[in-house]
């Protein structure tokens, strides 16, 4: 065999390992890829099975870039986030919620969270339904600029009045700063502005969350939470509210 020829055939057999080199390769990624994805699944069910349990939605959960079978392994992911647009919460339908968990841990069973970011938005329509027993037939504008909500009422939305929102510890008040009657300006007395003030109070909230802030925005009413170490349980939290 000349050397021109032993070239040859070395040059066929190295291109044949690099053909099975590829091979392998390729299937062990396709197999790292497969697993990633299963681990990524299951973490994800369990942490949205808790939440779902406590805002009675749909449920999305992300668990950011860590690989999940390193999560997996470990028991502990650095960050989770929650997106429940449609979850109902101390009694409202269709609140957007949105929260996010630090150092979330699994110890014997138990997932727990280190702490707890979330913002919470009552659009017009959930605050509304709300607001029925207080403003029955209203509607409900938010006003950014006046931090205030303006609520028409029936008949004809011949009355309108400007409720002010407030949060005082872990009370959400709504209060009349102004009010008007045929489109002219009536002072509320005591008695009325007592009569047309709205409290819901915010605790039992789940994850022992509490709020900090409420605003108004042009989606509703903004409330900004947190909270400390807590348990993801599937036991619902309780909220408490008085109108």
């Amino acid at each position: 065999m000349t050397r021109f020829n032993r070239a040859a055939v070395r040059g066929r057999r190295l291109g044949r390992c690099w053909r099975v080199l590829t091979c392998v390769l390729a299937a062990g990624a396709l197999a790292a890829g497969t697993a990633e994805g299963l681990a990524r699944h299951a973490i994800d069910g369990r942490i949205a099975a808790a939440a779902r349990a406590k805002l009675s939605g749909p449920v999305s959960v992300g668990i950011g870039f860590t690989p999940a079978l390193i999560d997996a392994a470990t028991g502990q992911i650095p960050g989770v986030t929650i997106n429940a647009p449609s979850a109902k919460l101390c009694g409202l339908p269709d609140v957007d919620a949105t929260a996010t968990l630090t150092d979330v841990r699994r110890e014997h069973g138990t997932v727990t969270a280190q702490g707890t970011s979330a913002s919470v938005v009552l659009s017009p329509d959930t605050l509304t339904a709300g607001l029925a027993a207080k403003y029955p037939g209203a509607t409900v504008t938010p006003d950014p600029a006046d931090q205030s909500l303006v609520i028409t009422a029936e008949p004809g939305g011949l009355v309108q009045v400007h409720e002010r929102v407030r949060l005082d510890g872990r009370t959400l008040e709504l209060s009349p700063a102004s009010l008007s009657v045929f489109g002219r300006s009536v002072p509320p007395s005591q008695q009325l502005t007592s009569k047309l003030t709205v409290h819901r109070t915010l605790s039992g909230l789940p994850l022992g969350l509490a709020p900090r802030a409420a605003s108004v925005t042009a989606g509703g009413i903004r409330l900004d939470l947190t909270a400390g170490p807590a348990q993801l349980s599937d036991q619902r939290g309780q909220c408490q509210g008085s109108g």
